[in-house]
């Protein structure tokens, strides 16, 4: 595998290592992260290609985790409750 489709991986699973996932996503991203480190780890992988590819996997979810922070929160982080009565239509017999 060419090393810029190594850094191409590590780019997307270091971006998803900090997205809201659910339990099945966050098992798969680890799996993913640890299949990929152990590809480029192997002996035919130049030194370089092995040293880059986990920097590039924690300076890309370095960098999410960076856009993440400076987003404006647009809603309250909780949920406001209010009390109300509904009305029912009443038809002309006085039963709803």
């Amino acid at each position: 595998m060419t090393p810029l489709l190594l850094f191409g991986i590590a780019s997307v699973l270091g971006t998803l290592a900090l997205a809201p996932l659910s339990a099945e996503g966050r098992l798969l991203d680890a799996l993913a992260i640890m299949a990929l480190c152990g590809y480029a780890a192997r002996p035919r992988e130049p030194p370089l290609v092995r040293a880059l590819v986990p920097a590039a996997l924690v300076l890309f979810a370095l960098n999410a985790w960076t856009h993440e922070e400076r987003l404006p929160r647009i809603t309250e982080p909780r949920t406001a409750r209010y009390s109300a009565l509904v009305l029912a239509p009443m038809s002309s017999d006085g039963i709803t």
